[in-house]
């Protein structure tokens, strides 16, 4: 969470950076400003493929171990549970179902699909707010892009 926060918050402390660097003519504070956000952007990308790995994982075997349960009538085979989250479109709903499922068929309580729900709505915020906030990223880029070339 702290990641995202830093991250959020890169184009605005380097939108203020390098307006100082370019007001005192300190073409250095700009670089540093920019390698800066490369490696948190890089730390960020470790951070998420790690952890949405693991997530794949951890669901592929929760489902695999429902197949065990007596009355489990899963209808989805437990390959969605890491194929869901890479077919376009499918990704907005199949990683959902699979946890649902997971729940239903391992717990039964009606208490904690309420739950599954929450974090799939929680999940698709995120996701919406990440992609607002890299496109004001690379739009933040442009503009200090275009800055740079009014100095040159």
């Amino acid at each position: 969470m702290l990641l995202y926060v830093l991250q959020a918050l890169s184009p605005a402390v380097a939108a203020v950076l390098a307006r100082r660097g370019a007001t005192a003519d300190d073409p250095e504070l700009t670089a540093v400003t920019a390698l800066a956000g490369g490696l948190l952007s890089l730390a960020h990308l470790a951070v998420y493929l790690t952890t949405g790995a693991l997530v794949m994982i951890w669901m592929f075997r929760a489902r695999k171990n429902t197949d065990a349960f007596p009355g489990a009538r899963s209808q989805l085979a437990a390959h969605w549970a890491i194929t869901g989250w890479w077919v376009p479109v499918a990704s907005l709903v199949v990683p959902f179902v699979v946890m649902a499922r997971i729940v239903r068929d391992s717990l039964g309580r009606v208490r904690l699909r309420a739950l599954v729900a929450v974090w799939w709505l929680a999940w698709l915020a995120f996701v919406v707010t990440d992609l607002l906030t890299s496109l004001a990223a690379a739009k933040a880029d442009l503009l200090l892009a275009d800055q740079a070339q009014d100095f040159d």
